[in-house]
């Protein structure tokens, strides 16, 4: 078999592996699943109402054919970028695979759906809180990121 029609039966089956397994593994978020993993974060680097970690990681790829540069990085190799936020036990809760390389964490994460549904609102996120008890100071529930995010 050639490499493109083997290129394609991998892709083909990996599509259809998300298709079936996204709901399970990745469910939409809710109010409660946000202040579980914020518990987290609390708990263990002593964070409170931090909802999650955001960053990028860059994939080593072969060149595109016909791609030019766009999956050159700052760092002279091909690459796509993997997009991911995490919770407090650096488990996926959210990826985004596929951007081209020659793109910083901060315009790759803009261009998510999951950056498109926190703007708009619709994650879930729970109103601001207290961060301790007997405190009257609520403050509002964050995402953190690294430098460039």
């Amino acid at each position: 078999m050639g490499e493109k029609t083997i290129g394609n039966f991998v892709r083909k089956v990996c599509n259809a592996l998300w298709d079936q397994l996204v709901e399970e593994q990745f469910p939409f978020p809710t109010e409660e699943s946000w202040r579980a993993i914020s518990e987290g974060f609390k708990n263990t680097v002593h964070f409170p109402n931090c909802f999650g970690s955001v960053d990028g990681k860059y994939v080593r790829v072969l060149k595109y054919t016909s791609s030019g540069s766009m999956n050159l990085n700052y760092k002279y190799f091909f690459s796509v970028v993997l997009m991911a936020v995490v919770d407090s036990n650096y488990r996926f809760v959210y990826i985004d695979v596929g951007a081209y390389g020659k793109y910083c964490d901060s315009s790759v994460f803009q261009r998510t759906n999951f950056y498109r549904m926190l703007t708009d609102g619709r994650l879930n996120v729970p109103q601001p809180a207290l961060i301790q008890e007997g405190s009257d100071v609520k403050l509002p529930f964050v995402l953190v990121g690294g430098p460039s995010i």
